[in-house]
């Protein structure tokens, strides 16, 4: 039996070549991480569970395994909820602190302050890798971004993520090496802030 035979029907197939296609996805993703601010296009899978951009359903099916957990903002019984559980088998968090990769597709609805895993002063590693789903990405323009991988500073531009994520964001500066990591999608776009990034007004 094929993977694609074992998948329920109506639950998108995934990549097309999960080895290769997420291969490619990830090094994207280094890519961002290295180059905070940097838009990337993403060759999307052929088909995108309802309620998911194209570029959300690329990282997911890249980092989300049975070792990760996963907390996500998506309804329950939902068809992308479905897939999710289906294709990258990451155990439920129940809350969003207990989450090694947390999924928001609703960002204008986050509640501050934010509960999510920064991570300890022996243990950075531990913060979580927020995937946030946006209205638009746009270069050049927004705030400015500032720190390893930016030479001097680059704008970005993060439109359907409120202000008050953005100041709450901020202020995890004064905490680092503790914080989160961002990977803002798009339709097939991406870019990334990582917890090293400096974010002016």
């Amino acid at each position: 039996m094929t993977v694609h035979d074992a998948v329920p029907c109506g639950v998108p197939a995934g990549f097309s070549d999960p080895v290769l296609d997420s291969q490619r996805v990830f090094r994207a993703l280094l890519a961002a991480m290295s180059y905070p601010g940097r838009i990337l296009r993403l060759t999307p899978p052929a088909q995108v569970p309802e309620g998911l951009c194209e570029a959300s359903w690329s990282v997911l099916l890249t980092l989300a395994d049975p070792a990760v957990s996963l907390w996500t903002d998506l309804p329950e019984g939902s068809a992308a909820r479905e897939s999710i559980c289906v294709l990258c088998g990451s155990p439920t968090a129940e809350r969003p602190g207990e989450a090694e990769l947390v999924l928001l597709t609703r960002p204008r609805e986050l509640g501050i302050p934010c509960d999510f895993r920064l991570g300890t002063e022996k243990r950075p590693e531990l913060g979580a890798t927020l995937v946030i789903q946006t209205a638009a990405l746009s270069a050049g323009e927004g705030f400015a971004l500032s720190g390893p991988g930016v030479c001097g500073e680059t704008f970005l531009k993060v439109t359907g993520v409120p202000e008050s994520f953005w100041v709450w964001r901020r202020s995890l500066e004064k905490r680092y090496p503790l914080g989160v990591d961002l990977i803002l999608t798009c339709g097939a776009s991406l870019a990334a802030i990582p917890r090293t990034t400096r974010m002016g007004e």
